[in-house]
């Protein structure tokens, strides 16, 4: 008969084998550590490589920007000759794509403030008028072609309107056209600032 091996564990290997498993365990837990630390330092690196990478661009190559031929659409820029006579013979100061954040801003203490704030941090309008001596905003002033019988854009004009007239900032809006009489916008822009027009002798 051939030998018999006795593959019962004795106890003194039962032993040295409860002694190892918690050193066992130790080890691994510490290879998995430092793994999960290399991939962060790796991807921290990677990060900062890219960051890099992109600010060197901006630095180097030539950035696709031009700068405009015009801050008004003919329109406008004819409209405005007009207006900035007016202005002139107002004593007001005319400045032109005015952000609506730089001419209102929500109340302090109203509920969902900053909701109310980003609604107007992205619209402009056409033109303000200002007083010369603080330039102060006493008067908006938008010109209107065909884009404002849209119905999305009559809806933001309604909404620019109810936030002026919230703010008591007066607005005035007058039609597109081929040519504009600075009397007749003078007496416009008087008669929305609440002041008298004074008739003249013929």
């Amino acid at each position: 008969m051939g030998r018999q091996v006795n593959l019962a564990t004795s106890p003194k290997d039962a032993a040295r084998a409860r002694l190892h498993q918690p050193g066992q365990e130790a080890y691994h837990h510490l290879v998995v550590a430092l793994i999960v630390i290399g991939v962060i330092i790796l991807a921290t690196v990677t990060f900062r490589r890219l960051r890099l990478g992109k600010r060197d661009a901006l630095a180097v190559k030539e950035l696709p920007y031009e700068k405009v031929t015009s801050l008004l659409t003919p329109a406008e820029r004819d409209f405005f000759e007009t207006l900035w006579a007016v202005a002139q013979s107002e004593d007001l100061a005319v400045f032109t794509k005015v952000r609506l954040s730089d001419l209102v801003k929500v109340r302090r203490g109203i509920e969902n403030r900053q909701v109310l704030q980003n609604r107007i941090q992205q619209k402009h309008v056409d033109f303000v008028l200002c007083s010369s001596s603080q330039l102060a905003p006493v008067l908006v002033v938008e010109l209107d072609d065909r884009s404002h019988q849209l119905p999305r854009r009559q809806e933001r004009d309604i909404l620019v309107d109810r936030i002026f007239a919230s703010a008591d900032l007066p607005i005035l809006r007058i039609p597109v056209a081929h040519h504009y009489h600075a009397e007749e916008l003078a007496a416009q822009i008087r008669a929305r600032l609440g002041l008298v027009t004074t008739a003249r002798s013929g």
